[in-house]
């Protein structure tokens, strides 16, 4: 095959793989976004919280089935081309063997182009073939100082029982369990594999209706437990919250008799949470009493 039909059958090729390999933007929901939409939908904190696990799972099969499907139809569409440029190949040797002996042609230099692609305001990084957004990973709580060497920011409160913290955050002399979220949303709790997590499930009422929200909680008793680890990271609004009992029980069938909780109210005249200082910023493995945490009112 002579050098002007080899450049003619390359120039084909590569313009029909870019064409299939082309892609749209990922459809990935910033968190803030979630929240909103799941705030409108669930009026309970756990159900928010499910809610904006699903929606993050779902986008994430959702981008795997659009990268499987997209890897079907190129290779499928290689598969194709190969046959046809086979075929082209095999009739045009047939007719460079009917042809008269025609003078050497030198061939233009060859000129380097380089292919990129845009959404129309910056180039756009691909990943397998497909454009990817990086996002923030979800928080995680633990009690297990793993999570400091697994994570690169993190923050460790400490002396969770003490009479100090548990005023500082809103607690009563009685007993408290403390819940820890992020923006709103309980954080998800983490545990090296095949550990226990540390912590325990009790129902509440976090939106104060008088009714106790569907969803248990996963939750701290501070007299086993006197400190956690959590993931902290810049835009993380973290609160450490100290429920108190609400005064009635919930008899719930196949389980004993469950203790609902609740956070403070104004009327209790305390805190309703803590939350790091202002003055601190997210950044490394940082550790602080929760009596050293600033009020939430």
């Amino acid at each position: 095959m002579d050098s002007k039909i080899k450049v003619f059958v390359v120039a084909v090729f590569c313009g029909m793989v870019l064409s299939t390999t082309a892609s749209a933007p990922a459809q990935a929901g910033e968190p803030p976004e979630m929240i909103e939409i799941c705030k409108a939908r669930h009026s309970s904190l756990a159900g928010i919280q499910s809610c904006v696990n699903d929606l993050r799972f779902g986008q994430v099969e959702q981008m795997q089935a659009k990268t499987d499907d997209r890897l079907a139809r190129v290779e499928a569409g290689q598969g194709e081309i190969r046959k046809q440029l086979g075929g082209i190949e095999t009739s045009l040797d047939e007719l460079k063997d009917r042809q008269a002996p025609q003078p050497a042609v030198q061939a233009p230099p060859a000129t380097s182009q380089s292919v990129s692609y845009s959404t129309g305001r910056a180039p756009t990084v691909q990943v397998g073939g497909v454009p990817f957004r990086v996002l923030p990973r979800p928080s995680l709580v633990s009690v297990y100082s793993a999570l400091a060497s697994r994570e690169a920011d993190t923050l460790r409160v400490t002396q969770l029982a003490h009479r100090d913290s548990s005023r500082q955050c809103g607690g009563n002399d009685s007993g408290a369990r403390v819940l820890i979220t992020n923006h709103g949303i309980p954080v998800p709790v983490w545990a090296p594999e095949g550990a226990a997590s540390g912590f325990t499930e009790v129902y509440a009422d976090m939106n104060r209706d008088g009714q106790p929200d569907p969803t248990p909680y996963k939750v701290l008793d501070p007299r086993l437990q006197d400190d956690f680890w959590v993931t902290w990271r810049a835009g993380d609004d973290l609160r450490v919250i100290y429920l108190r009992e609400a005064g009635d029980v919930l008899a719930i069938q196949g389980l004993p008799l469950q203790t609902l909780w609740r956070p403070a109210t104004h009327e209790d005249s305390t805190p309703s949470a803590c939350r790091p200082a202002t003055a601190s910023s997210p950044g490394g493995n940082k550790s602080i009493p929760a009596y050293g945490l600033w009020r939430v009112w």
